[in-house]
């Protein structure tokens, strides 16, 4: 059964709201880019996600009173 999931576009700065439709990790198709770089974002999120997510994160007694933490 399809499942569709959304995300937004980060390859530009148009940052359009994908919709993706997949069938297990099969891509059926990506609606809502208004670019080629939309449907090859799309399938690398899918099939390789490569994005990293940063934050900070409080530290007691440390030196510093935030650090950088990348996943």
């Amino acid at each position: 059964m399809p499942a569709t999931e959304k995300m937004i576009c980060i390859t530009c700065p148009m940052g359009c709201n994908l919709t993706v439709t997949k069938e297990g990790s099969t891509l059926l198709s990506v609606d809502g880019n208004t670019c080629k770089r939309g449907l090859k974002f799309a399938e690398g999120e899918l099939t390789d996600p490569r994005r990293m997510v940063a934050t900070t994160v409080r530290v007691r007694g440390g030196i510093h009173p935030l650090v950088p933490v990348y996943t």
